[in-house]
């Protein structure tokens, strides 16, 4: 897995097929304000196999933060099952109380 197919994969889910309406989609920061639900990746830092002073292998730990109104664990299961079906991930629910949104981060390896 890279960021490009992260993205295709992104880029190809929907959150209403019939209608071909997308769910917004941002690599670290919106340019503008988007209405929850939304999808942001940020890379947090790596953790790269290193000898010799030399890379061998480049390893970017990850987020995929899913921001919602309401808690809709029927799209989160969809995330997982069709953007990260082959990726070993682990979650944080947060609600943000000022914000009153949901935050559902995925953190795993790319």
């Amino acid at each position: 897995m890279n960021w490009n197919e992260l993205e295709n994969r992104i880029n190809n889910f929907y959150l209403d097929s019939e209608n071909g309406i997308k769910i917004p989609y941002s690599h670290f920061d919106f340019d503008r304000e988007v209405e929850p639900p939304h999808l942001m990746s940020t890379e947090i830092n790596s953790d790269n196999f290193i000898a010799d002073n030399k890379i061998y292998f480049k390893k970017y730990n990850a987020r995929l933060e899913l921001t919602t109104d309401s808690r809709d664990r029927e799209l989160e299961k969809r995330i997982e099952e069709e953007i990260l079906f082959d990726i070993i991930w682990e979650r944080e629910v947060t609600y943000i109380q000022s914000e009153k949104v949901w935050n559902i981060s995925y953190f795993f390896e790319i």
